[in-house]
């Protein structure tokens, strides 16, 4: 077992941790600890909002695989031919710090055509910003939540890790709601599809 903590920030105006950033310390810390460079499928699930510094632990082979209940995400990567499991848990002080996030930069390129969002120009920001972003908008276009509440990701599958070139020829298409509080979005790239996102409507506590 590794455990990675690193110091984390808000983006933006935002009071909870961003899956954006649950997703890039995940891939970092994967990295940072040893286990390795994730280069193949991977999960993501989110499920309660973060707001204080946390361990992200990373399993061997043997460890005990029990989440823990006040885990706010688990994760499965795949690095070389291993599969890796792992959990994010609160473990630290609140999170104290923000950055700045000016989503409206992604915004300004992207363009909608009925259920699907994409890019005109590539932004400044790492592909899980861009897509987690587009994802959003297009959420907040096609179903706009009841006030009170947002579209949350709740969950990332990826075929590969995001990769820097991602961001010149991005989509995303919802492709599915369920009951008007969950849905599937597919992620396309260079028009192939290497994943898809899952969002949950929610209230930010």
């Amino acid at each position: 077992m590794q455990t990675y903590r690193p110091q984390l920030t808000y983006k933006g105006s935002r009071t909870y941790i961003h899956g954006t950033t649950l997703y890039q310390e995940i891939m970092k810390g994967a990295s940072e600890t040893g286990v390795g460079t994730p280069d193949g499928k991977l999960r993501i699930d989110l499920h309660k909002q973060l707001h204080r510094l946390a361990d992200f632990v990373y399993l061997a082979p043997g460890d005990a695989t029990d989440t823990p209940i006040d885990a706010v995400a688990g994760f499965t990567l795949t690095i070389g031919e291993d599969t890796v499991k792992g959990w994010v848990v609160p473990a630290g002080d609140q999170v104290g710090d923000s950055v700045p996030y000016d989503e409206d930069k992604i915004l300004a390129r992207a363009e909608i055509i009925d259920q699907t969002i994409s890019l005109t120009d590539a932004p400044a920001f790492d592909p899980i910003e861009i897509t987690t972003c587009l994802a959003v908008k297009i959420h907040n276009t096609v179903s706009p939540p009841p006030e009170g509440q947002k579209w949350l990701l709740a969950r990332v599958a990826l075929s590969r890790p995001f990769m820097d070139e991602d961001n010149r020829d991005i989509s995303l298409e919802v492709t599915r709601f369920v009951g008007g509080r969950f849905s599937e979005t597919v992620i396309r790239s260079g028009g192939e599809k290497i994943g898809s996102f899952n969002f949950l409507l929610g209230e930010v506590g």
